[in-house]
Formats: C-alpha cells, sequence, structure tokens
C-alpha cells in the first residue's frame, strides 16, 4: 500500500517539478517496466509519456528490475513495488470522445519502506511543495492539485479527466465535461 499525490500536468509542469527536485536532491529516473531489468537513466523524464521510477541514489544506490513472465504474452521487467522509489505515472493529452482532454496522472510512494526515514521525509517535502506551488483541482471530484501550464490550458477550455477513464461517455460523464466551463 502507498501515498499517492494526484496531478494534471502538461510537460512543463513536469519539468519544473524535476528541476525541483534535481536542485535538492539527487535524483535519477528510469522507466517502470521495460524489456531488460538493468534501470537506464532517462535524462529528460518531462518528455516520457510511460510510467517512471524516480529514486535517491543516496538512499538506494543500485537496484534492478524483476522478470515477469506472462504466459500469454510478452514477458518483462518491472520495479519491485518495496523498495523506497516513487512511481510518476504521468498526465496525457488525449482525445476522449471527440473532445480534446487531460487526464491526471499522479506520483505515487510505494511505502514498502515505511521504515526508511529519509525516504518518507523526501515523499512528504515533494508533496508539501506540490501542494504550495501548484494549483487544487477546480473541479473537487477529481482531487489534486494542477500545475501552472495545465491551469492556463484548462482556463483556456481544457477538459480534465480522472486519473481512470470512463469506459463509456454515459449522460452522467457528459453533464459532468460540459460543467466544467459552464461557472
Amino acid at each position: 500500500m502507498g501515498k499517492q499525490i494526484l496531478l494534471h500536468c502538461l510537460p512543463e509542469d513536469m519539468l519544473v517539478i524535476y528541476q525541483h527536485l534535481r536542485l535538492n536532491f539527487p535524483v535519477s529516473f528510469t522507466l517502470r517496466s521495460d524489456g531488460h531489468p538493468d534501470t537506464v537513466p532517462i535524462d529528460d523524464p518531462s518528455q516520457e509519456t510511460d510510467d517512471l521510477i524516480m529514486w535517491r541514489p543516496d538512499i538506494l544506490p543500485f537496484f534492478r528490475r524483476y522478470k515477469v513472465e506472462r504466459p500469454n504474452g510478452k514477458s518483462y521487467f518491472r520495479v519491485d513495488e518495496e523498495l523506497p522509489v516513487l512511481e510518476i505515472v504521468p498526465s496525457h493529452l488525449i482525445v476522449w470522445n471527440g473532445i480534446k482532454s487531460l487526464q491526471q496522472g499522479c506520483i505515487y510512494g510505494l511505502m514498502g519502506s515505511r521504515d526508511n526515514e529519509p525516504y518518507v521525509k523526501w515523499y512528504e517535502s515533494l508533496t508539501r511543495w506540490i501542494r504550495k506551488n501548484f494549483a487544487k483541482n477546480p473541479l473537487s471530484q477529481l482531487g489534486g492539485y494542477v500545475g501552472p501550464a495545465a491551469f492556463e490550458w484548462f482556463r483556456a477550455g481544457g477538459v480534465l479527466l480522472p486519473i481512470v477513464l470512463p469506459v463509456t461517455a454515459t449522460p452522467e460523464w457528459m453533464e459532468f465535461v460540459n460543467r466544467q466551463h459552464s461557472q
């Protein structure tokens, strides 16, 4: 079980988060899942659309992914959820039901390492910084925070969607989407 902070962020918002982190902590980024066990650092995580793992080498100097066997599919390698790392699920610009939208993402503390005080303090300092520097989501049903660029995009008519998308455009969902800019 873990803790998460929900975010609507455009790549420039994620870049601000990453710059803040790199100014204050030694951090590295890699893909959460990949075709091999080695963790290859990513130089510019703000351009990634796949889920990422962020870690501090001073807390976790080295790790490898473990193999996930899929009987009817291609096997892959994934980061162990018990490690003191943060998972980043980026927001995605999508077209949902013909509407340009921004799907919510999150930063997830994999809290299998709750007894690792530096890790917990790192996660808590990051979430405090986000709460201070990002806007509270104007759509209370979604919760979380909206980065400055994403907030401007929303104010210009963009639609914010949850991290888990509805499968169909039910009347309730269409009312939720249509109400976003009716105030």
